[in-house]
């Protein structure tokens, strides 16, 4: 469907699985956790299709008078298995109930075999965008491997290169909870139909603090998974204040020998709060951190997680084995002994000593494809089901 209308395709925000290969270049990642970010997506085009859409208004604050999530004029379609998403938070002028891989190729019959001379002129230029993309992204990575903390593009990347030299396509599941950098991590992995199915990338619909460390233990103790997926790698990127509520999973992991790869995303705070604490300020003048006090910038401390700072991850758990990583430069080798452990049947814990609010990375912006002036179609579907003519994941096309 994506082909023959030229829609970008973009993912629900915590869609619970991978519904769409990251490397066609359809794919914009996931849709963004703010206001006026979902606005922009959905903004110059003229329909919006919701496939199996459930978590239609993830975002962090809501400001009734910024207008809808989804612009007035866009027009909704929906198609879902579940009665409850249809027109849940968004009036459809249409709107199919059915399964989604049986319901979709019938939809496709109708729209045509080829794609339109203007549905192609979107093609071509999304294959461009998506080249663009490429671009910036590697030039990204060059960047952060100059930095004295750790980006999270370069422990995807660590991950992706060890995944593809130890030939673990469809051996892999991995838990995402990198909540504050969830960029790097879907784009860099090789979430493709040769590497890949929707069940090796594993999140909570519309999230949940700490549930991916828990969750490994399941995915591991089953040896292989539904869509012909072998649990033989499984690797979870946890923040660190999400880590610290089910640290007890480190234990059994370790000694239940569950070779779990716990990979802490570490940047000292409750980093989405902070960022939470920041949108509410500027969306309303002041936040509960700075009510009453004018002039002084957002920082709860209650959000840091100094005061529990990771240490060696082997002292005081019993056995657990890891080791903390605080440059860039170091990342390739801490991840290939993780996978070691790992694949040995032993727990492993990375303590990633990333970025934080005190310094944030330069933001580099792609061109979305929701801005062409031709306007198109855009889709946006969730975790639901996969179909071979379509499904979707979305992201803000920007490095991060």
């Amino acid at each position: 469907m994506a082909e023959l209308l030229g829609a970008p395709v973009l993912q629900q925000t915590f869609s619970s699985l991978a519904n769409f290969p990251n490397n066609d270049y359809h794919w914009q990642g996931e849709l963004p956790g703010s206001q006026s970010g979902v606005q922009q997506v959905f903004a110059g085009h003229d329909v919006a299709f919701l496939c199996g859409f459930s978590n239609q208004a993830q975002i962090t604050v809501y400001k009734y008078s910024d207008g809808p999530l989804i612009p007035p004029d866009v027009t909704q379609v929906y198609l879902s298995n579940h009665t409850w998403d249809i027109g849940k938070n968004y009036y459809g002028e249409a709107a199919l109930f059915g399964d989604l891989k049986a319901t979709l190729p019938l939809i496709n019959q109708l729209i045509g075999d080829q794609p339109s001379p203007a549905a192609a002129a979107r093609n071509a230029k999304l294959k461009e965008m998506a080249a663009q993309r490429k671009v910036a992204w590697d030039a990204y990575l060059r960047e952060a491997m100059h930095q004295n903390e750790i980006w999270a593009v370069v422990i995807a990347d660590a991950l992706r290169k060890e995944i593809g030299e130890r030939k673990l396509e469809k051996q892999f599941v991995y838990a995402h909870e990198a909540v504050s950098d969830p960029a790097p991590f879907q784009y860099l992995l090789p979430f493709t139909d040769e590497a890949a199915a929707p069940i090796s990338y594993y999140c909570v619909g519309g999230g949940s603090l700490g549930w991916s460390m828990p969750a490994t233990l399941g995915i591991k103790l089953e040896p292989s998974g539904c869509q012909d997926i072998n649990t033989r790698f499984v690797v979870a990127a946890t923040g660190d204040g999400s880590s610290l509520f089910y640290p007890q999973t480190w234990w059994t992991a370790q000694h239940r020998q569950l070779g779990v790869l716990y990979i802490i995303t570490n940047n000292h705070e409750y980093h989405t709060l902070q960022m939470g604490l920041t949108q509410v300020e500027a969306m309303y003048g002041e936040a509960p951190a700075t009510s009453g006090q004018p002039g002084r910038k957002t920082r709860n401390t209650c959000a840091s997680t100094g005061q529990a700072r990771l240490r060696h991850p082997g002292q005081g758990l019993r056995g657990m084995e890891g080791e903390i990583v605080r440059h860039p430069e170091d990342v390739r080798a801490a991840v290939r002994r993780g996978i070691d452990h790992a694949l040995s049947g032993h727990a492993y814990v990375l303590d990633m000593h990333t970025i934080g609010l005190d310094q944030p990375p330069p933001r580099r912006r792609t061109p979305m494809p929701a801005t062409t002036s031709n306007r198109a179609w855009t889709a946006s579907i969730s975790a639901r089901t996969r179909s071979n003519a379509m499904t979707a994941p979305a992201c803000r096309a920007t490095c991060q």
